[in-house]
């Protein structure tokens, strides 16, 4: 067994074709199909059904998919550490309504990069971009808007925000509920140094609904904003996805709420190209939850 066998089912385990596992690896389908029959050759397993329908793993093929993962991220590990002046650690920033994310993405890179130290941080956007161009970060992980000279903000993930309230509010299960109608309650947020773009982009959502609340209730991460408005202190808007997560809160989107809330990768211009950086990026979108919006 040759490395080229662990990348090339790799790659038609991803694609389940062929000929895109073909195209994705830049050679013609018959050598692929050549060596996958090596492969299980040498393996005395089928690792793939064919038919008219498609390509498929078979069981033995799951059993050995993350085997090959692990064996190829080892490989991938061992060039980069090795590589003269490749970084042996990366430090990560994330917003705290990114929190959800942390688990798969630590596991994933450790996965990946099991002889680099992922350093977390958790800090508010406007922290964060201080943080990255202080050389302090190598990625954040922040709601858009945000931009600076010298940086790339990638995104991510995109989400709806949705109102929440606490679950015994009376209006809490309300299918008829506007945002406008909370035109009396009390808005939890944090103070708009923590995130400006993100600030303007929810009071806009706001506007556009009627509705110019003053912060009554001010919290310092969008965790706090969750655990008051679920202790009854007011409402907010959070992103729909957390909201759904959260416990003590019930979510909602009135057609009135007319607002996306973007996550978004950011770092520095001349790190476009580092391995260890389009390779967290890659890992923190593959862990997103599908786009809303």
């Amino acid at each position: 067994m040759e490395l080229r066998h662990i990348k090339y089912f790799l790659a038609v385990a991803e694609e389940l074709h062929f000929r895109k596992a073909a195209e994705t690896l830049h050679i013609s389908q018959p050598p692929l199909s050549q060596q996958i029959r090596q492969l299980e050759e040498e393996l005395k397993v089928p690792l793939f059904v064919r038919n008219k329908r498609g390509v498929s793993l078979t069981p033995a093929g799951k059993r050995f998919l993350p085997y090959a993962q692990r064996i190829l991220a080892a490989v991938d590990s061992a060039i980069l550490v090795t590589r003269q002046g490749v970084p042996d650690r990366v430090k990560f920033g994330f917003v705290s309504s990114a929190a959800m994310l942390l688990s798969p993405v630590m596991h994933r890179f450790r996965e990946a990069h099991p002889s680099v130290d992922l350093r977390m941080v958790e800090a508010s956007t406007s922290r964060q971009g201080d943080m990255l161009r202080a050389g302090e970060l190598d990625v954040g992980l922040l709601r858009a808007p945000w931009a600076s000279p010298g940086f790339i903000s990638e995104i991510v993930a995109r989400d709806k925000l949705a109102i929440i309230l606490a679950n015994d509010h009376p209006r809490a299960n309300d299918p008829k509920l506007k945002l406008a109608d909370l035109v009396h309650e009390r808005f939890v947020f944090f103070p708009r140094e923590l995130g400006p773009g993100y600030f303007d982009s929810v009071m806009a959502a706001c506007n556009r609904a009627g509705l110019a609340p003053e912060l009554d209730q001010i919290a310092g991460s969008t965790l706090t904003i969750i655990n008051l408005v679920a202790a009854g202190q007011g409402f907010s808007l959070v992103p729909s996805q957390l909201a759904a997560i959260s416990k003590g809160v019930t979510a909602r989107i009135p057609k009135d709420l007319d607002g996306d809330t973007l996550l978004v990768a950011a770092y520095a211009q001349d790190k476009k190209d580092a391995e260890l950086t389009r390779s967290l990026v890659k890992i923190i979108r593959a862990c997103a939850p599908p786009s809303r919006g």
